[in-house]
């Protein structure tokens, strides 16, 4: 047997660590398996509690459709204490969608087409309107799912018992604890969830796509090393931690910290020796079928301790500074700064979307012929930890597709194995290969906020119906007195009350209109270009480009 080499894979499992020797051998298949691979291989997606929408942005009282891994759930909130009920989107009876019911004053939810009724927990038909008084030939049911309400999101776990759900993990303590304040934002985009954790999870392009020296707190360095935790047990969780960067000298003492726990939670935040932090950034990224995610995500500030001193407010005789205060306090202000932040980059996740699903279509594809022998490459790639290659189903393998080359990739390419194992065991992830081979759609479509945000967040839409109509109604106003001043002498006509008030017509129907545009497409390629031009003036200056000498070395994974 001749080996070509072996990995190290370092694995924390209930605080002990184990050191995995993989050996390889050309040829021969491979005589173990990294024991993460196996983790990750393992991971079942149905089990799994997913947010699907933040509760305060659903109807109370009242089904709506909830999509995840490409399936639709039917979701009802209650009053009070009454815990929230889903069902898989279909009445048993004629298959008709449950989110179009109602639900009763006993708690049950009634489908509007024939109005059968079916409980909450259980799933079980409770009353046929046709059948009053009788019971059915053979039991009929609904498929109920569990549901919960933690921390002001509304939860679904597809494989769960309804009846006794397991509790919703503590992925992000901060959100439920009483001393932190949180803004809440969501968005759909059309962008494949892998695709989009991984943009999430990349502290280098920060400066780049947003012009925010503040990511190079994340971004690792040569002298500042990114070290990345696998913990397998109890649940699976990634981690990486590097000392922030607060310049090019001095660091803040901290440890910038980012942390994936499948399915979809990702925390960032800079935290102290204790483990705390002021400010932690939340993202769930969820699957909402191939090609489509759900981004929830929750900005979450340490409340002031009590009796000490709070930000100055700026006073109303300072009325630009008193505005911008008071603006950053409503939701429908830090939604429309969100857009504009994932404006700047989305639709750069959506063109690789094409290459990399259709390479692992591929890889898929290719898992349906034998295979006799193992190549070379499969084995560079079993050192570096992923799965290892098997006659029967080759993995597809994002190093393979990547070039990493930063320091600050290492957690990419820890994530990549994660996905590389656990992603073909998505449910309904290739019953439609066109989604996969899908391309990339235009720009108006990737970044259409009225789809995405706006029509899903009731807040948002109020205020874009209201500033319609503020700048329909000044717009009228405006053209009513211009034509009645056009009815008078000119004496009349240049008053400076009449100029002033055309003044103040036209500017609201200017800023309303400007306000009603927040929520539509924005990001135009003109926009983008925009952009792009001022990367020398805030982010690198041309002149301080240097050609690469050498090839830098692949992050250690």
């Amino acid at each position: 047997m001749n080996n070509l080499g072996a990995a190290k894979l370092k694995v924390q499992m209930d605080g002990r660590q184990i050191i995995g020797l993989l050996a390889l051998a050309h040829g021969a298949r491979a005589s173990a398996v990294p024991a993460t691979h196996v983790q990750y291989a393992a991971f079942n997606w149905r089990t799994q509690w997913y947010p699907v929408a933040w509760a305060r942005d659903c109807p109370m009282g009242a089904p709506f459709r909830a999509t995840l891994l490409d399936e639709d759930y039917a979701v009802v909130l209650r009053e009070g204490d009454a815990p929230p009920m889903a069902f898989r989107d279909r009445c048993p009876h004629r298959l008709a969608s449950l989110s179009e019911g109602r639900l009763t004053k006993q708690g049950w939810i009634q489908c509007s087409y024939h109005g059968f009724a079916f409980d909450g927990g259980t799933g079980e038909c409770r009353a046929i309107p046709q059948l009053l008084g009788t019971s059915p030939r053979a039991p009929l049911c609904a498929d109920a799912v569990a549901c919960a309400r933690v921390g002001g999101l509304v939860w679904i776990n597809p494989g769960a018992d309804p009846v006794d759900p397991p509790d919703v993990p503590p992925d992000v303590p901060e959100l439920v604890d009483p001393s932190f304040d949180c803004m809440q934002t969501v968005r759909d985009i059309p962008v494949d969830s892998t695709l989009l954790a991984e943009n999430i999870m990349c502290a280098d392009h920060g400066r780049w796509c947003h012009h925010l020296p503040a990511f190079d707190m994340y971004a690792a360095s040569k002298g500042r090393p990114q070290e990345v935790t696998v913990v397998t047990e109890p649940r699976i969780t990634l981690t990486a931690r590097v000392d922030a960067q607060l310049s090019a000298t001095a660091t803040a003492g901290l440890t910038a910290q980012t942390q994936f726990s499948p399915p979809c939670t990702i925390v960032s935040g800079r935290r102290d020796k204790r483990g705390d932090s002021g400010f932690v950034q939340a993202f769930w990224v969820v699957p909402v079928g191939v090609g489509r995610s759900r981004l929830l995500s929750a900005q979450l500030v340490r409340k002031p301790a009590p009796g000490a001193p709070h930000a100055p407010r700026a006073p109303p005789w300072r009325p630009r500074a008193w505005l911008q205060q008071r603006a950053m306090s409503r939701r429908w202000v830090r939604q429309c700064l969100q857009n504009d932040f994932l404006d700047e980059d989305s639709y750069l996740i959506a063109t690789q979307q094409p290459r990399v699903l259709a390479a692992e279509l591929a890889a898929h594809e290719a898992a349906r012929t034998p295979r006799t022998s193992v190549t070379t490459e499969d084995v560079v790639d079993c050192q570096d930890g992923s799965a290892p290659p098997s006659p029967t189903s080759p993995a597809f393998v994002r190093r393979r597709l990547y070039q990493y080359r930063t320091p600050s990739e290492p957690l990419l390419v820890e994530l990549g194995r994660f996905f590389d194992a656990a992603v073909p065991n998505m449910p309904h992830r290739y019953e439609r290969p066109e989604l996969l081979r899908a391309p990339c759609p235009p720009r108006e479509i990737v970044l259409d906020r009225w789809s995405q945000h706006t029509a899903i967040c009731p807040e948002s839409a109020a205020v874009a119906r209201r500033a319609n109509a503020v700048a329909l109604a000044s717009r009228v106003l405006l053209g009513t007195l211009a034509l009645s001043l056009a009815c008078v002498r000119p004496s009349v006509r240049w008053a400076p009350a009449n100029l002033a008030a055309a003044v103040v017509l036209a500017s609201v129907w200017r800023r309303a209109s400007q306000i009603v545009a927040r929520f539509h497409f924005v990001q135009c390629a003109e926009r983008h270009r925009a952009h792009l031009a001022r990367i020398p003036e805030r982010v690198l200056a041309d002149e301080h480009l240097v050609a690469v000498e050498a090839p830098a070395d692949p992050p250690d994974g």
